[in-house]
């Protein structure tokens, strides 16, 4: 059933449950204010009778903000008396359309619900579980005072290696985990307790019953030291709401009293255990027929989130039982920008059937807005064409970096930006271009080729701090600060950012037998003693101070990646002071390393991630570099797309398969069998499990297909991005090559034939729906 579009100006859903397709650009957040301000204001809901629950903490503190500044212009509109021209904001033209009196009532209901704005029930959905497990009292498991755990990592660590040691003491000869490692172990359980309730399974030849055993066991045993610590994990608060709300029927009834009326955010990333605990409670009709208003918003389009669990099975199966509705105004970007990706989307399916592009419509505010290049409209999407030269990635990703750059320069002395509605023009600026990539590891060699011409760059990737070079710095300065009277140790402090010596100097002072050269390595040593004592006595933090004062920054600055590595150390010991004074301690070298370790987090943890992301190493005009999952949900002047021909991980299938089936995420762990003169010899996963890989490999490529449909609707004015094909790149499993190649249904078949003289085939393709080519 097509979905109808859906106006803020119409009559508002009301006892049923509405599923509104939001595409990229079509003001998501302000419909759902919208909604929330008119059901105040028309149907005098008390604003505490509203539940909002979208995914983060930042976009929960997001939502309120605009909430409460949509009830405070609401309140400010109505307050002025009724104008003769139209309105154009359709929530303010559906207030203003009743008498004086009625208006006069509706201020007043927005005003009651500003002063009391405090009881607003916006929150995350882990919130309001957590809300609903005080409310369950003794039916919820873990009991009601357990504090919800912000960082698993240490622990799901701690029981992998005890399961660990504890089979390798125990077997007598080959380990019946195979080949694994301890570390591949750790990765498995993490990921099973991402995806929540998932089926762990394994093929029975070869070692992976034995994985999937460990698996299963240790992921249950982390639940297990949980409780027994009074601490529980996110994740077990969902399924716990879920299980009391299965025992205790009466408490739907109560949640139903309470809130009359939610809406989901985000909704195509949330999974099974999240959407039955919203359909039991604001979707199934009462005894008496009666049922809430439910409004689930969200875009299976850019369900890119399943590696952190979210499952976009989950939104095509709401997707059967909601009234569907679309929102079909991109107020984003320009005309020219909305033409082309309309044209070249036509018809393309992201990964399942129920998953297709809508066309949007220009906001008629953006008709006549554009970008303007030597004087000329600038195209929507420009396509920029490496043919095969025969080199490999590697020389394909150097190339295209530094075409990126000169496209850059380009548009900085030759682009403008024009809008003829109010007459404004200006030149872009290096803050208007955002380079998004598939990967954290892609950014740095864009970067690199940025400053190399002259450009300022700022890279805004939101990877772990954890995995910066930072952390081994840290890591050897405290080694040495541990026990600073050891050469070994010493010597190896000595090379790191924070000292600064050479590796000449180095060997000079430990060849030499007496002289200035081991002077100077005694002298070291005697600093490493003295900084070990300012740590125990006045922290991190002062330790840094010192380093700073005798020369860090100098040095780290003269480097082309100073600002990122002096902002990384900083991020680091901030983060290892913290988390020493949350386990009340002192902090000592010793300690200080053992919280080094441990930090980090799942991927839903949502403190410990996003305390772990690294900062932004310069506030300077610069073009921002930054992956696209971090780019969802932003908007970026100028979007330069340098990595979307190659297909990378999402367009493989490599253990653990992970895919769904059934309504049920599955986790499978089948590994390779070893050679036996018996049996014949070595059989892969791909041979043993390839239903798994088959459902995994289509999945994963539904995955990339979504990516880069967020890639390419995060521009304004202009996307530009960039085409080759290089051996073993996988470029023809990409959603890049079904845009530029066509492709039939993704669900039946994720490769795409591309055509040997694809050069002109890209050309011919890209004319035809108003794009602009380049060919190298």
């Amino acid at each position: 059933m097509s979905a109808r579009p859906f106006d803020l100006h119409d009559p508002l859903p009301e006892a049923r449950t509405t599923l509104v397709e939001a595409s990229a650009g079509t003001g998501k957040t302000y419909t759902i204010t919208g909604l929330a301000v008119r059901r105040v204001a028309e149907h005098a809901d008390p604003l505490s009778s509203l539940l909002l629950v979208t995914f983060t903490r930042a976009a929960t503190a997001e939502l309120r903000a605009r909430v409460r500044s949509s009830l405070v212009a609401a309140e400010a509109h109505l307050a002025r008396p009724r104008s003769d021209l139209p309105v154009e904001d359709p929530v303010l033209a559906a207030l203003d359309d009743a008498d004086d009196r009625e208006r006069a009532v509706r201020r007043g209901r927005l005003a009651t619900a500003i002063a009391e704005f405090d009881t607003a029930g916006i929150s995350t959905i882990h919130g309001f579980c957590s809300q609903v497990r005080v409310a369950m009292g003794v039916l919820s498991a873990e009991g009601v005072d357990a504090a919800p755990t912000e960082n698993e990592a240490a622990l799901i660590r701690q029981v992998c290696a005890d399961r660990y040691f504890q089979v390798l003491s125990s077997c007598d000869g080959e380990s019946p985990l195979g080949s694994r490692k301890l570390d591949q172990l750790v990765e498995y359980v993490t990921r099973a307790r991402t995806l929540v309730d998932c089926e762990i399974r394994a093929a029975s030849e070869g070692p992976g019953l034995a994985v999937a055993d460990f698996v299963r066991q240790a992921t249950a045993e982390v639940d297990d030291r949980l409780q027994s610590e009074g601490r529980v994990s996110f994740d077990s608060v969902l399924r716990s709401v879920r299980d009391g709300l299965r025992a205790r029927p009466g408490l739907v009834g109560e949640l139903r009293q309470r809130y009359r009326v939610a809406m989901v955010d985000e909704f195509q990333d949330t999974d099974p255990v999240q959407w039955e605990i919203f359909r039991t409670v604001f979707h199934e009709p009462a005894a008496d027929g009666s049922r809430p208003t439910l409004v689930l918003v969200g875009d299976p389009k850019q369900a890119i989130f399943s590696f952190r669990g979210g499952d976009v099975y989950t939104y095509l199966a709401a997707a059967e039982v909601a009234e569907p509705r679309s929102l079909a105004t991109n107020h984003r970007s320009d005309r020219a920008v909305v033409e082309a990706m309309n044209a070249l989307a036509a018809g393309q399916r992201y990964g399942e059937s129920g998953i297709d592009y809508l066309p949007v419509d220009v906001a008629s505010r953006n008709e006549r807005r554009m970008a303007t290049t030597g004087g000329q409209p600038a195209a929507g999407i420009e396509v920029r064409v490496r043919p095969d030269d025969g080199a490999g990635s590697a020389d394909a990703r150097r190339h295209i970096a530094a075409d990126l750059a000169a496209v850059v320069a380009d548009r900085l002395h030759r682009t403008r930006i024009v809008d003829p509605d109010t007459g404004g023009e200006r030149r872009v600026a290096a803050r208007d271009f955002a380079v998004l990539v598939g990967s954290a590891s892609h950014g740095h060699g864009v970067v690199t080729a940025l400053r190399r011409a002259r450009i300022p760059a700022v890279l805004r990737l939101r990877d772990d701090v954890g995995d910066s070079p930072a952390r081994d710095q840290w890591r050897t300065l405290l080694y040495a600060l541990d026990r600073p009277a050891v050469t070994s140790r010493a010597a190896a402090a000595a090379l790191t950012w924070f000292i600064g010596w050479s590796p000449s100097r180095l060997a000079e002072a430990l060849e030499a037998e007496g002289g200035e050269a081991a002077d100077d390595l005694v002298a070291l040593q005697l600093d490493l003693a003295a900084w070990s004592d300012r740590l125990t006595e006045r922290g991190l933090a002062a330790v840094l101070g010192e380093l700073r004062r005798a020369g860090l920054v100098e040095r780290l600055l003269r480097e082309p990646d100073g600002e990122r590595n002096l902002t990384d150390l900083e991020h680091l010991a901030d983060l290892i002071q913290a988390e020493a004074g949350a386990r009340g301690r002192g902090l000592t070298a010793g300690s200080a390393l053992a919280v080094l370790d441990s930090l980090g987090g799942t991927p839903d943890d949502e403190l410990a991630a996003d305390a772990a992301q690294r900062r932004i190493d310069s506030d300077a005009d610069a073009v921002q570099v930054m992956t696209i999952h971090a780019a969802k949900g932003l908007e970026f002047p100028f979007v330069l797309l340098p990595t979307l021909w190659a297909g990378g991980r999402r367009t493989q299938a490599v253990i653990p398969y992970s895919f769904a089936e059934s309504g049920t995420r599955v986790l499978d762990l089948t590994m390779e069998k070893p050679a036996n003169p018996a049996t014949g010899p070595r059989r892969s996963p791909a041979d043993l499990a390839p239903k798994s890989r088959e459902a995994t490999l289509r999945q994963n490529c539904g995955d990339q297909h979504r990516l880069t449909y967020v890639a390419l609707t995060r521009a304004v004015h202009q996307t530009v991005v960039w085409w080759t094909r290089p051996k073993g790149s996988g470029g023809e499993l990409t959603g890049l090559a079904r845009l530029l190649f066509g492709g039939g249904d993704e669900a039946a078949d994720q490769k795409v034939t591309i055509p040997g003289d694809w050069v002109s085939g890209i050309r011919d393709r890209v004319d035809a729906v108003g794009a602009a080519p380049w060919v190298d």
